[in-house]
């Protein structure tokens, strides 16, 4: 097996050092919402767990796409949703 070198420019590095710095000032900027798990003593349908949740039963498709459940109507018992 042959190993291939790759050899950097100082304009390369500085470019890549720059949008390094972009990167986490601008993800530092946003405050992105933390993910939580949360756990039910029964399964209960995603429109019961967006509102209880998040007080608005419309956010069902978000906890169903986070935690693609296998049937709407009853989702599992550990559910990840960003905390609110």
């Amino acid at each position: 097996m042959t190993r291939l070198a790759i050899w950097y420019d100082d304009d390369d590095y500085t470019s890549l050092k720059a949008l390094r710095t972009a990167v986490v000032a601008d993800l530092n900027a946003n405050q992105l919402k933390p993910v939580i798990q949360f756990g039910m003593a029964t399964n209960l349908p995603s429109l019961v767990v967006a509102q209880i949740l998040y007080g608005d039963a419309s956010r069902a498709a978000e906890i169903e796409a986070r935690n693609d459940p296998r049937n709407p109507g009853f989702c599992p018992l550990q559910v990840e949703a960003l905390a609110e």
